[in-house]
């Protein structure tokens, strides 16, 4: 250490004359007969650190796709937030655009294709009931059978009656009463629709059949009044909802559920059926059904209500008519019936 320090003292290491002139070259200080030969240090440049490694550690698939989706995400983001940066009008645009690209609401109806085709057609409804033998549905050129439910006039019930008319499709008889082959088109009023669920409802006036009783009772000691058909509003509890039954081998003693109208009207068919009608009634279709219980308290539920077996009724012509209305329900009534297909008058 001392001699470190004598060292110091008696050797500068810069010339202030000397280092200006040509710091680079090597220089000789004499100071007290000691020579002393100074070098400048050539330093080199630390080294470079390396290039990262281009080789990516193997990923199992789960962690694969987890790094993808939040690339995905980031990028996504990115671009949300330069859109952002833009003007206001085209970020709107910009916004709107991503929004018709997800896709529009797709309405689905809950149809099939060919109930769906069913139900945009229109129908005439024809009456033909039983055959004189008894045994099968007479036939829809029946001169017995040319009958056809159309509205009427005012009801007592508040409603449209129901009456019966020619039907469109029996062909033109001259003077001679020989048919001529032609059938006439049908009218507006003549034409009925199937609703999905099970109404019939008249294309121009927009109401359904409705079963309603013929006038206001006359006092407790009163004979009941009887019930008649007529056309009221669809949402009303009175609306009939009917399901259809085809017969077997043509027989009216063997027949085969159908369910809702527009399954029996579906396909190529332009006289459909014949099939046998009647109104679905779960328990006796004129008894109230009383909801029981007098709180909705969670404590104070009652037992969920069986629910009723169904039953049925079948419905056709009246000819005394009552309440101007000549359609009424009869379990002795054959509810054999055709449906005519027609496109609907624009």
């Amino acid at each position: 250490m001392r001699f470190y320090a004598f060292w110091l003292s008696v050797i500068p290491l810069f010339h202030e004359g000397a280092s200006s002139r040509n710091p680079s070259r090597s220089f000789t200080i004499d100071h007290n007969d000691h020579p002393v030969v100074v070098r400048p240090v050539d330093i080199p440049p630390s080294p470079k650190p390396p290039p990262p490694s281009k080789s990516r550690p193997k990923l199992t698939p789960g962690e694969y796709s987890h790094r993808r989706l939040l690339q995905n995400r980031g990028n996504a983001t990115s671009a949300s937030v330069k859109a952002s940066a833009s003007k206001t009008s085209s970020r709107r645009t910009s916004s709107y655009r991503t929004i018709a690209s997800i896709g529009k609401p797709k309405q689905v109806s809950a149809l099939s294709p060919e109930q769906e085709e069913a139900y945009k057609k229109g129908y005439t409804l024809q009456f033909v009931g039983i055959d004189s033998n008894g045994v099968e549905p007479r036939d829809q050129m029946a001169l017995e059978a040319n009958q056809c439910m159309i509205p009427g006039n005012a009801s007592e019930g508040g409603g449209i009656g129901l009456t019966w008319g020619t039907c469109p499709h029996f062909a033109e008889k001259n003077k001679y009463g020989v048919p001529t082959g032609k059938a006439k088109d049908p009218k507006i009023e003549q034409l009925w629709q199937f609703t999905i669920d099970g109404k019939v409802r008249h294309v121009q006036l927009g109401k359904c059949i409705r079963r309603v009783k013929c006038g206001e009772s006359g006092g407790p000691f009163a004979p009941p009044r009887p019930y008649v058909y007529d056309l009221g509003f669809c949402d009303e509890k009175g609306a009939i909802k009917v399901t259809l039954w085809e017969a077997r081998a043509n027989m009216a003693a063997k027949t085969l559920p159908i369910g809702n109208a527009l399954n029996g009207v579906q396909g190529t068919c332009l006289a459909c059926g014949p099939f046998l009608m009647q109104q679905i009634c779960k328990g006796p279709c004129d008894t109230v059904e009383v909801t029981t219980g007098w709180t909705k308290m969670p404590t104070s539920y009652t037992v969920k209500k069986e629910s009723q077996e169904k039953d049925y009724l079948r419905f056709g012509p009246f000819k005394d008519g009552l309440c101007k209305s000549y359609v009424k329900d009869e379990d002795a009534i054959p509810s054999w019936w055709y449906f005519h297909k027609y496109d609907i008058p624009k």
